[in-house]
């Protein structure tokens, strides 16, 4: 009810006569006026409203016709894949092929395990309190910064940034509940309007296979805790998490530390680099159980530290990147001493009280000790 009153008002305010918007008489008045006027002057819609949060009902399954509050996502993906043949026509030989997560999912270490939409949409079967829809989070994963069918800023990110988290509940000696999903219902219903919006009928949707991440459960309380953390945590990726994902595509995988440094010598660019310094502190940081930077905030001051050594050698006339590719054990060594110096840095950064983001301070303090051991070994 509370989404359904909100529409109404949405819906009230961008009427002709409507007294809950102030319409400009003149049609170019809203590209003069400054930004904190515009939104005193524009109906909802200029501006992108969506409703709130909310909860999904009971016995309700999460196919995309159960949810109309939807219905302008997939007439806006609808409009901008009508100039996008080649896009269409790679969704179709995905579906058809059985191939979605090879095409449109990143590609990850790991056997996968797929499952059909329509039984990620059974997922409600199994659920015993409501779970969160976030229209604005289905928007920004076709439309956002990493959106699948068009970025912020223009282009289009052509893979899923996360795959979708699925669990089985064993509920006796033999038994278990599921598929349920415990992360990702919001994907679930972005990935239908994609397809949808693309031509696919509603069969060829629910037949559509997906990686997923598969978790096992003892009991309906560990799974509804681990649900609770998935809808309090960001529905945004970072980034220093952006960079980390498109910097696995060159072959590194940044599963733990050991894969790191197993699989660097595939780093083919920067990227690669710098996204896999930023994973190694990050992991690092996660072994010693320290919390007081985000994940996001570690992986972030690694790619700064690796931009930082970039920029203040370059051996031989040549690029660092050049210097470290022609022997990975520099990057080991980097590593490595980063690792050793973490704890010691971090405490310089709680004791610095001056402004700025803990991610610069924490790669200024990694910074300085490893240039002088690079110093030593370049000259």
């Amino acid at each position: 009810m509370l989404q359904n009153a909100f529409l109404d008002i949405i819906s009230s305010a961008n009427k002709k006569n409507s007294s809950l918007v102030c319409r400009p008489k003149k049609r170019n008045l809203l590209k003069k006026l400054p930004k904190y006027l515009i939104l005193m002057v524009a109906p909802i819609h200029i501006y992108g409203a969506f409703p709130m949060v909310y909860s999904t009902n009971f016995n309700t399954s999460y196919e995309i016709k159960n949810y109309p509050e939807l219905r302008p996502v997939i007439e806006k993906a609808r409009e901008h894949l009508k100039n996008d043949p080649k896009f269409v026509a790679k969704l179709g030989e995905s579906v058809f092929q059985n191939t979605f997560d090879k095409n449109h999912q990143i590609t990850k270490d790991v056997n996968p395990r797929k499952i059909k939409i329509g039984d990620l949409c059974q997922s409600y079967k199994y659920e015993t309190t409501a779970q969160q829809i976030d229209p604005k989070s289905v928007n920004d994963i076709l439309f956002g910064s990493d959106g699948l069918i068009k970025k912020k800023g223009g282009g289009r990110f052509p893979y899923l940034m996360e795959d979708i988290e699925v669990a089985e509940v064993k509920t006796g000696s033999f038994n278990f509940d599921g598929p349920i999903i415990s992360s990702g219902r919001n994907r679930v219903l972005a990935l239908q309007i994609l397809l949808q919006a693309a031509g696919a009928d509603e069969e060829q949707i629910k037949n559509c296979e997906l990686r997923v991440n598969l978790v096992k459960m003892n009991s309906h309380e560990e799974l509804q805790r681990r649900i609770i953390s998935a809808n309090t945590g960001s529905r945004t990726f970072s980034r220093a998490e952006i960079r980390e994902r498109e910097g696995a595509r060159g072959g590194v995988v940044l599963l733990t530390k050991e894969k790191i440094k197993d699989t660097i010598i595939n780093a083919k660019n920067q990227k690669a680099f710098s996204a896999a310094l930023g994973a190694y502190l990050k992991l690092s940081a996660a072994e010693i159980g320290d919390t007081y930077l985000t994940s996001a905030q570690y992986s972030s001051a690694g790619t700064n530290l690796w931009n930082r050594l970039c920029k203040e050698f370059r051996p031989n006339n040549g690029t660092f990147y050049a210097y470290v590719k022609s022997n990975i054990k520099h990057f080991h060594s980097i590593a490595e001493q980063a690792e050793q110096l973490l704890p010691s840095a971090i405490k310089k950064v709680q004791d610095d009280l001056s402004a700025g983001q803990k991610s610069i301070k924490l790669s200024k303090a990694l910074f300085e000790p490893i240039a002088l051991t690079l110093k030593t070994q370049i000259s």
